[in-house]
């Protein structure tokens, strides 16, 4: 084998390798490609069911503020109603111990 011949099998094999290498490199920047736009989409469903979370906690504590405000309010009636089943039970002793008299 001749010395040209050699220089011209390490040129095609270094061409191969080279070739070889810059697929590889082209592949790898298209699955980082998609692998970034996949990443992407992802933030932005996070970010989408962050905000449907944030509002939905916001309904449950109005949901919960308002339930408050109305066990207060059925708590005030229901001590209000006491308040006047005693003064009423109160103004019928009154009653019959006058009525005795």
């Amino acid at each position: 084998m001749s010395t040209s011949s050699i220089i011209w099998i390490i040129v095609a094999v270094v061409v191969v390798i080279a070739i070889v290498a810059a697929l590889l490199w082209v592949a790898r920047n298209r699955r980082d490609e998609r692998r970034h736009i996949e990443a992407e989409q992802i933030r932005e469903d996070v970010a989408d069911k962050s905000l449907q979370v944030g509002e939905r906690e916001a309904r449950a504590e109005e949901t919960a503020a308002k339930a408050r405000m109305v066990q207060a309010e059925a708590d005030a009636k229901a001590a209000e109603a006491s308040a006047l089943q005693h003064h009423a039970a109160h103004i019928g002793k009154r009653r019959r111990a006058l009525a005795r008299n």
